[in-house]
């Protein structure tokens, strides 16, 4: 995803209704998204540092492991699908990108940010539990 994508995604995400915000989200709880946002920014943290090292695939482990959360919440139902399925989609680019070798600091930065974004829905609409 480009800047100018990521930045259009972020500002449709915010102009969201609350209807449709609140039907993104469903019954994602702000504790188990919290859980997620946590292991998956330190996941991408930690890419950073492999993708300096000039070693990303390193960092698959620590990507499936997000990944495997994502799927784990969602079969809980403390994730909802719509949630799960951006976040798969992100993981999946990233892992994608991380296993080729062709994964840079702007794409994990940009997964980032979008996380960041997704945080503050929930913790706007989201099941207070």
């Amino acid at each position: 995803m480009k800047d100018e994508a990521l930045a259009k995604t972020i500002q449709d995400l915010f102009k969201m209704q609350e209807k449709q915000a609140r039907r993104l989200i469903g019954d994602t709880t702000v504790t188990a998204y919290r859980r997620v946002h946590e292991v998956a920014t330190s996941s991408l943290e930690r890419t950073h540092e492999f993708i300096r090292r000039k070693n990303p695939k390193q960092a698959l482990p620590l990507l499936i492991k997000s990944l495997i959360l994502i799927n784990y919440q969602e079969a809980r139902e403390q994730l909802s699908k719509g949630l799960a399925n951006i976040l798969r989609e992100v993981f999946n680019n990233i892992i994608s990108g991380a296993s080729k070798g062709t994964i840079n600091e702007q794409a994990v930065e940009r997964a980032r940010i979008l996380l960041d974004a997704l945080a503050v829905l929930v913790y706007q609409y989201g099941k207070k539990r």
